[in-house]
């Protein structure tokens, strides 16, 4: 029988997982479109992080023996930022909004998680989310004072919907319904 908090522990091992898959592939998208030859290298090196951590969180979710499905307000920012021609809506979706909760909840995770493994893989993914995150925002600092209002003023009305999707993503109702709770 598995516990509540296991089944919490890997509901968030679970959304770790696929965000990682999602940067993975965002990060792919960010080094064909990014117009900078900086950003295509440093996306590139984002790319082999992603994989690395793609690889931890399956072998740590195969450690739990429960895994979770992504969450559908996690799936919709993804597609929507993959959607979306504009390379920045890529680097706004996931290194700012994604990997920036991401990197408060690895903190957490690493902060209070009981097992080791969680513990550590946690705080050496951190490392690598840290960087990403302020690279996507020195990167996005650099390109928006170029935009027109418009332009600035459709940025922010994505990104106060990314935070609706972040939020209603942090419920964790697949581990009640999983219960029956």
């Amino acid at each position: 029988r598995i516990t509540f908090r296991r089944h919490v522990q890997s509901w968030n091992i679970s959304q770790f997982m696929q965000g990682e898959q999602a940067a993975l592939i965002c990060a792919s998208k960010i080094v064909q479109q990014v117009p900078d030859l900086d950003a295509k290298f440093y996306a590139s090196t984002q790319v082999m992080d992603e994989a690395r951590h793609v690889e931890a969180y399956q072998n740590l979710m195969k450690k739990f023996g429960v895994s979770y499905p992504m969450t559908p307000p996690l799936a919709s920012l993804v597609d929507d930022a993959l959607r979306d021609s504009r390379w920045d809506f890529t680097y706004l979706a996931m290194q700012v909004v994604i990997e920036g909760l991401a990197l408060a909840a690895f903190g957490t995770i690493r902060d209070l998680a009981q097992n080791p493994l969680a513990k550590m893989v946690n705080a050496y993914v951190m490392e690598d989310e840290a960087r990403h995150v302020a690279f996507g925002r020195l990167t996005l600092r650099d390109y928006y004072p170029e935009l027109t209002q418009k332009e600035r003023d459709e940025r922010e009305e994505f990104l106060v919907d990314a935070c609706y999707h972040m939020r209603d993503r942090f419920q964790a109702r697949e581990v009640y319904e999983t219960l029956d709770l």
